[in-house]
């Protein structure tokens, strides 16, 4: 089970462009009442630093090897 505790974006005023957003879920492998279960946690924060042109997106290379 996967639960979304945050979720929130924000965007220009025209609306077409995502200016920031921000998310944090917690899944776990097993039920809430046993003390074993693991518990994960997953936090993103996005911000859109330049609006000048186009630009390029990159994964980091840690995440491209878990792929």
């Amino acid at each position: 089970m996967t639960n979304v505790s945050v979720a929130e974006y924000w965007v220009s005023i025209d609306g077409n462009v995502l200016l920031r957003y921000e998310m944090v879920a917690e899944s776990r492998d097993g039920p809430r009442s046993d003390p074993e279960t693991t518990i994960f946690t997953i936090e993103i924060r996005m911000e859109l630093i330049d609006t000048t042109g186009p630009g390029k997106v990159s994964l980091p290379d840690a995440c491209l090897e878990n792929a």
